[in-house]
């Protein structure tokens, strides 16, 4: 029965974002005439180059290197020369021709001249699939489990800064298209993005299990939808903020990671958020201000840039989270099946101590913990 109430509040969530917005790499996106058209810049392109680097073996005799079946750099350690997004196209001075780098190289041999094409757009969309494959293990509910430890965020922030050097897919004339969406959080490097923006996970044994934003033509223009394992309830909830998305002054391209310029459509909004519900229910209606700096990667991939102002981390502290875009369907499919889920991790743990009445009503239960679950501006990261 509870599964059911938050999967109709999911549906009701989702009801203002248009059907049939594309995921993908392939098709083009949908194009929606927005009301709110956000502003946004374009910067040169660094065009693509193809050079020749060395590369060494460790103490260990290793190269300290993943290399993706299509010979696509996804980690490299100690080797200064070659780059996250590299394609190794040959080996001291022999094309490759479509085989594996690893076949081509002599074990005994301590060094090698390899040939890289760098900042093409051939590596984009497996750069696209390694970074939702980490995401997937990365952004985790349980702020002691793998977001936070250094050698997996490492390898997202590695390809997330290929992904940047490389540029994007999408047409410079239509930014505010690409906007509109549903887009799902697949890592965020501050705890405040992980904790939850809503509000509703600050409480003890609380967990954000999924995370999106929703960016819509008609009214709320703007959600951010969490599902929560609250112990108290001893079940899944979903959490959402409403409000609207606006152009927030000049926007400013943030620099590559390498120096170079790329072509990235940079929309800067200021989100307004002035109402809170909690499985459709309202909760608040205190308004939280949020500037943030989107930068598209491509059609399905967006790096939002932001300051954090609480939740765990230093007021201030610039945040970066990656966000994929999705449908509304998939979104409602995903929240249906977290709803029948048991709790895990530490909200079962709290949930399995506490002395909550699953009979009592959620107002009064809120009510209750209206200390630990005040959803205001103050206690919203």
């Amino acid at each position: 029965m509870a599964a059911k109430r938050v999967f109709a509040a999911s549906v009701a969530l989702f009801a203002c974002v248009a059907p049939g917005l594309g995921l993908a790499r392939g098709p083009a996106a949908v194009r929606l005439r927005a009301r709110t058209r956000v502003g946004s810049r374009c910067v040169a392109s660094a065009a693509p180059e193809e050079l020749t680097v060395t590369v060494r073996r460790g103490a260990g005799g290793g190269l300290g290197l993943e290399v993706s079946n299509a010979n696509l750099v996804l980690l490299q350690a100690g080797q200064p020369d070659l780059r996250v997004g590299d394609i190794i196209v040959g080996v001291n001075g022999t094309p490759l021709a479509g085989g594996y780098v690893g076949k081509a190289l002599d074990p005994a041999a301590s060094e090698y001249a390899f040939t890289v094409s760098r900042r093409s757009a051939e590596a984009a969309p497996e750069l696209e699939a390694a970074l939702r494959g980490f995401g997937a293990k990365l952004f985790s509910p349980n702020l002691d489990a793998p977001e936070v430890d250094g050698a997996t965020r490492a390898r997202v922030e590695g390809v997330l800064a290929a992904l940047e050097a490389i540029g994007t897919a999408i047409a410079p004339a239509q930014p505010s298209d690409a906007l509109l969406g549903f887009w799902k959080l697949l890592f965020a490097s501050g705890r405040s993005a992980a904790r939850g923006l809503t509000g509703m996970a600050q409480g003890a044994g609380c967990e954000v299990v999924a995370h999106w934003q929703a960016l819509s033509a008609a009214k709320p223009t703007a959600q951010i939808v969490e599902v929560i394992a609250d112990p108290l309830l001893r079940r899944h909830a979903v959490a959402a903020l409403k409000g609207s998305a606006a152009p927030a002054g000049a926007d400013a391209a943030p620099a590559a990671p390498d120096g170079t310029d790329t072509v990235r459509p940079v929309c800067v909004t200021l989100e307004t958020y002035q109402r809170l519900e909690l499985d459709g229910a309202p909760m608040s209606e205190s308004t939280l201000a949020l500037p943030r700096t989107t930068t598209y990667l491509s059609a399905a991939l967006r790096v939002v840039r932001f300051d954090s102002a609480g939740g765990g981390d230093a007021a201030g502290t610039a945040e970066v989270a990656a966000y994929w875009k999705t449908t509304p369907e998939e979104a409602s499919a995903e929240i249906k099946r977290l709803a029948a889920e048991p709790l895990g991790g530490s909200a079962a743990a709290a949930a399995d101590g506490g002395n909550s009445d699953d009979e009592m009503p959620l107002w009064e239960r809120r009510r209750r913990e209206d200390a630990q679950y005040d959803a205001d501006a103050s206690g919203i990261p």
